[in-house]
């Protein structure tokens, strides 16, 4: 049962990542692609790309080091989206996507679909303020935990 669920899990991401390929090579999302989307993703998908349409989805570049931090705003707060983990610092990450009862939350899903339309807020910053921006997102990781 458990090796079910992983499996979906899987299946899921990667219909996502396939899906923001197509959309990056297409440089749009077709309808038949949303369809699909919406159809795996089913109130998630819809959620997300409301954020990304209202350009909730930030990139944060550090210069000279190149780092980059993804944040998106979500309806309470924002939350730090680390993409190539599939992670997200959301309290419907920790509960529900570790807990098994979903499969992603669409802060997540966002950022994917933002990247891949290349629909969002970009910033140049230092790496100065990155290590400034590490210590806001270690604070909110510690408060949401405990």
């Amino acid at each position: 049962m458990k090796e079910q669920k992983l499996s979906e899990e899987e299946t899921e991401i990667e219909i996502l990542n396939e899906a923001c390929k197509e959309i990056s090579l297409k440089n749009k999302l077709t309808e038949e692609l949303k369809a699909k989307l919406q159809k795996k993703l089913p109130k998630t998908f819809d959620e997300a790309l409301q954020l990304v349409y209202a350009k909730r989805v930030k990139k944060y570049i550090f210069k000279p080091s190149c780092r980059v931090l993804w944040v998106v705003s979500g309806r309470k707060d924002e939350y730090q989206v680390i993409p190539e983990a599939n992670f997200c610092s959301c309290n419907d990450f920790y509960f529900r996507v570790v807990g098994g009862k979903k499969k992603l939350c669409y802060h997540l899903i966002a950022q994917k679909l933002a990247e891949a339309l290349k629909i969002y807020e970009e910033k140049k910053l230092t790496n100065g303020e990155y290590e400034k921006m590490m210590e806001k997102w270690r604070g909110k990781i510690k408060k949401a935990v405990c």
